[in-house]
């Protein structure tokens, strides 16, 4: 599941299997697949910085065959995703949540850091991919894309907000 897996040959999927991978995993068949039954997209691999308008192909083969049954994903609170088949690759079609409509429980300054982090997801939004990969601010938004809990995002934003900084100024004064 990590990085990937090559079948070499044909890969067959009956209705009762669950094909499990993550956001930039992929499954290179070299000859025939066949689908049926589940794919379960479990999260965006570390490291891995998930770009919203394009494919993320997760299985590839000289010909593709069937559809899964089923789709289910968990990769976190801000990323959404569909399935998009084409004669040769099954990929994820990835939409971003909005970061400010997420419903948490944000305290004002969490607003302000949310508001702050969804104007940078945007501007990444729009760059090409290969600079996206290399971007260590996109590795940091890929973290944020692998939050799947809302305590956890609420975490994440009150480190953003300064709130942290400001508290131990406090204590220290």
């Amino acid at each position: 599941k990590d990085a990937g897996l090559r079948v070499n040959g044909d890969y067959t999927q009956m209705a009762g299997a669950t094909l499990v991978t993550d956001i930039g995993a992929k499954l290179a068949v070299s000859g025939k697949a066949t689908l049926a039954g589940t794919v379960h997209v479990d999260e965006v691999r570390s490291g891995y910085v998930a770009s919203l308008g394009t494919l993320h192909p997760f299985l590839t083969a000289q010909s593709v065959s069937g559809r899964f049954g089923q789709f289910q994903y968990s990769p976190g609170l801000l990323l959404e995703g569909s399935l998009a088949y084409t004669p040769n690759s099954v990929a994820l079609k990835l939409s971003r949540l909005n970061l400010n409509q997420v419903n948490t429980n944000q305290q004002v300054l969490h607003r302000q850091s949310a508001a702050k982090v969804e104007t940078t997801l945007q501007a990444l939004d729009q760059l090409p991919e290969t600079e996206v990969q290399q971007s260590e601010l996109a590795v940091g938004a890929a973290q944020l894309q692998r939050i799947n809990s809302e305590q956890a995002l609420d975490r994440s934003l009150y480190s953003l907000s300064g709130s942290l900084h400001a508290n131990a100024l406090a204590v220290n004064v």
